[in-house]
């Protein structure tokens, strides 16, 4: 027995992919015997009950029976990787047609806070029955950062010494280089994937200059961990010609994140506190309203002088440290971790940034489940 996915085709179209099987007098159980082997120890386990339910239950409670079913199979469908969330409200994506009846399954309206209301329908002859539930279904902080169409964006979840490609942007080409590969450590992001370690002296990234670099507006956005008793180091800069300074630059003071830009000779600063010993999300966004921080989804502090140029310079986007074109040297390394770094060539609202890190990370790895006590039965 075959069960559908109802992918988008065409230009936003949508079309339900059914397959039909029909049967004479003993439909219910063949139906619900192809169930169970489609949902096998996992899904609903009907088994030696299958012939006894057909035999005896009322048509009302056979049509439960199947609504159950189609429960079972969304759901299995969705653990498997279907995109409930993309699929057209009331255009089943598990569909099975009898003679007397149906077995299917749609969503019944626009996911909100991450969830999505799927039904699960059973009809057979006069009666309909229907099973209502939540799945939560939020998607992890790197599909929410790149649906927001940054204009690079680097996971930072290469082992340094595995990765001859080096730090890959996953939208473009940009990607970076390790400045002491053999001295690039490796730790372990909130996600469990690797994560680098910058040793306050030693390694960093450099990614060479782009057009796109060349900003008159724009959001930063990372996470950065710094171990406890660390007190200055850089976590992303954009050089300048001078020896001691850089254009644009990131980093931890004194248990602060602070992010400072050079417009035209002048220098703007904004600054937050960031905890030690933990992930945090560090977000800046500059342009006409001035330099806004943001740290973990909520804005820190704000400076209303307009932002003219960002990262205009020539010189590298460097990652963990500042290089100094006067100079030609890497140096205020920092000593901890970055992940997911993002850049974008426009301001994101607050609300975008809340959106983007008030989740944390969500594990988009684990597959979405069933929300707790969202069972609503219904007969019609």
């Amino acid at each position: 027995m075959d069960v559908h996915h109802a992918q988008p085709a065409g230009s936003g179209q949508r079309e339900a992919q059914r397959h039909r099987r029909r049967g004479g007098a003993y439909v219910l159980v063949v139906i619900l015997s192809a169930i169970v082997a489609v949902l096998g120890t996992g899904g609903l386990l009907l088994r030696e009950r299958v012939f006894e339910i057909a035999d005896r239950r009322s048509g009302s409670a056979a049509a439960r029976t199947l609504a159950r079913s189609s429960a079972e199979l969304a759901i299995q469908m969705v653990h498997d990787g279907f995109d409930v969330s993309s699929a057209w409200v009331g255009l089943p994506f598990v569909d099975f047609d009898l003679d007397d009846g149906t077995l299917e399954a749609y969503r019944t309206g626009t996911p909100t806070d991450g969830q999505v209301t799927i039904r699960g329908a059973g009809l057979i002859g006069d009666a309909r029955a229907y099973l209502d539930f939540e799945m939560d279904v939020s998607v992890g902080y790197r599909d929410r950062a790149l649906a927001l169409s940054p204009v690079a964006h680097w996971p930072f979840d290469e082992i340094a010494a595995e990765a001859p490609a080096g730090v890959v942007d996953v939208v473009g080409a940009a990607n970076g280089v390790h400045a002491d590969i053999t001295a690039a450590g490796t730790s372990t992001g909130p996600d469990g994937e690797p994560a680098p370690w910058f040793d306050a002296g030693l390694d960093a990234v450099g990614v060479s200059h782009r057009d796109w670099m060349e900003l008159s507006e724009a959001t930063f956005s990372m996470w950065v961990f710094t171990p406890h008793a660390f007190d200055w180091g850089v976590a992303l800069s954009k050089g300048s010609s001078f020896a001691n300074q850089a254009t644009t630059w990131v980093y931890v003071s004194a248990g602060n994140a602070v992010v400072s830009i050079e417009d035209s000779g002048t220098v703007r600063t904004v600054w937050g506190a960031v905890a030690s010993e933990s992930w945090v999300h560090v977000a800046f966004t500059a342009g006409n309203d001035g330099l806004y921080l943001y740290v973990n989804g909520r804005e820190a502090m704000h400076n209303s002088s307009k932002i003219r140029d960002i990262g205009d310079a020539t010189t590298s986007l460097t990652i963990g440290a500042v290089y100094y074109e006067g100079t030609g040297t890497i140096g205020d390394h920092i000593k901890g971790s970055v992940r997911e770094v993002s850049v974008f060539d426009s301001v994101l609202g607050a609300a975008e940034i809340a959106s983007l890190a008030g989740s944390g990370w969500n594990e988009s790895l684990d597959p979405p489940e069933v929300v707790a006590g969202s069972w609503r039965w219904g007969v019609e």
